[in-house]
């Protein structure tokens, strides 16, 4: 999912156990962080034939999807 045009920041990584703060989500496995200069990025990645093979490749491996966008 990394070096679509627009990335300028793409991480993955599982949920660090010793984080147990009730503050911390404890409901997922993996996060997915990528950050894009512009909304124009963001949205052209959504329709992007690799982002969409990810999905239609592992989304049987996936129990649930939760996205956070935000501007930063």
């Amino acid at each position: 999912l990394s070096d679509h045009p627009g990335v300028i920041h793409f991480s993955a990584g599982v949920r660090a156990e010793v984080y147990r703060r009730p503050v911390n989500d404890q409901t997922y496995d993996v996060a997915l962080v990528l950050v894009f200069a512009t909304q124009a990025d963001h949205d052209a990645y959504q329709e992007a034939p690799r982002h969409k093979q990810f999905i239609a490749e592992q989304s049987a491996n996936w129990a649930q999807v939760r996205v956070f966008d935000a501007h930063v």
